[in-house]
């Protein structure tokens, strides 16, 4: 028996068997490759030639009847093996794909690997991480998405296309369940190449932002969102408005709330100092490097805190920040948690010490600036894992 055929749908049609593609040198809005695609997606049942001859435009055609026979002729004649083997059997006056034959379907074989994804989900297995993995890099884009826009092609690629969505949020499930933020964020960005304006994606994304830590980048994203919607003419879904007042929430007020947040996170990985998503990595790397080494890194919490708030406090909170910068040692890491709350990362030095450095910058703070009546600094350090 001759080479497999595989057939590929999700995104750019393709045909290809062994190392020949055979979409090469004929167009691929050709009716014979709509033939093809029509009784593969519609394998499970005979299609007769009536049906064909409507869904293939053929019925102002002279003679649709001789149209068809001339397309399912030419169309053997391309993909089969040049054995007697019949990718379309006729079964009197109509067609249907041969499923007997050695075939390979992308959409089919994705399918089947959602389903699996699920099923092990069911099961509690890390086996669906992989599986779904895998489905993902099979889905190039939406079905057929070159091919024009005929209704079965619509009703085909939006099925395919809540396949990929169902799934998604069941390994969102799945993943926030072991507080796997990352590898969720992972399928997301595939997923965002080929799924737009789909609310449960969107607020999955944003939420899945906001648990790993990244609360800026979640609001930057959101921003976007809002725009292309407000750009398209588009109604944002109240779910999606309701999102807003949870990015725009104050943080927790409470020290040890923010280690416990900057603790739980996952994150990994060299950043720069920018903002506290790229704090929440280097705390753990610097972490990692602690455990492996034993050398000793501390964090440092000092917060501005005023009775009456800050505006006419003369931008306090911006000169500490300045002060911070300029007292540290290089390589110490400073994060600008929130308007008045810094968070600082001191790198090889003992506990001992970390109170002289404290009482160094406080000294400096209120030298330099004074402390105006109702504010007062407050400071507090921990041991980096601790």
């Amino acid at each position: 028996m001759g080479k497999a055929l595989e057939v590929y749908s999700l995104g750019n049609f393709k045909i290809r068997r062994g190392n020949e593609i055979i979409t090469e040198n004929i167009h691929k809005l050709s009716k014979r490759w709509e033939l093809l695609q029509y009784l593969i997606v519609h394998s499970n049942r005979e299609v007769s030639r009536d049906e064909l001859i409507m869904v293939l435009r053929l019925h102002n055609n002279d003679d649709p009847e001789g149209a068809l026979t001339a397309l399912v002729y030419r169309l053997r004649k391309l993909i089969n093996n040049g054995d007697d083997s019949d990718y379309i059997k006729t079964l009197g006056s109509a067609y249907s794909f041969n499923h007997e034959l050695e075939y390979w379907f992308d959409a089919e074989e994705f399918a089947i690997l959602c389903n699996e994804t699920v099923e092990f989900i069911n099961e509690d297995s890390t086996d669906s991480i992989d599986t779904f993995d895998r489905a993902l890099n099979l889905y190039k884009g939406d079905f057929l998405q070159e091919a024009k826009s005929d209704e079965w092609i619509w009703s085909t690629r939006n099925h395919y296309r809540d396949i990929l969505v169902d799934t998604m949020l069941k390994m969102d499930d799945f993943l926030r369940s072991k507080a796997e933020y990352e590898k969720a964020l992972v399928f997301y960005d595939k997923l965002n190449e080929f799924v737009f304006f789909d609310e449960m994606i969107i607020k999955g994304l944003i939420q899945t932002m906001v648990d790993a830590g990244r609360y800026s980048q979640a609001k930057k994203k959101y921003d976007e969102i809002i725009k292309l919607y407000e750009e398209n003419g588009l109604r944002v879904h109240p779910e999606l408005e309701g999102m807003a007042n949870n990015l725009n929430a104050n943080r927790s007020e409470s020290l040890q709330d923010v280690l416990d947040e900057i603790n739980n996170s996952n994150r990994k990985g060299l950043a720069y100092l920018t903002d506290s998503d790229n704090f929440i990595r280097l705390y753990n790397l610097e972490k990692h490097r602690t455990e492996r080494t034993g050398i000793p890194r501390m964090v440092v919490h000092i917060r501005l805190v005023s009775e009456n708030g800050f505006e006419d406090t003369e931008k306090l909170e911006d000169k500490m920040l300045d002060l911070l910068i300029r007292h540290l040692r290089s390589g110490d890491i400073v994060c600008r948690w929130d308007e008045n709350h810094f968070i600082i990362l001191l790198l090889d030095i003992e506990n001992k010490d970390v109170d002289t450095v404290i009482a160094r910058i406080e000294n400096a703070f209120i030298a330099r600036y004074g402390i105006p009546e109702g504010v007062r600094l407050e400071e507090r350090s921990f041991k980096l894992g601790d």
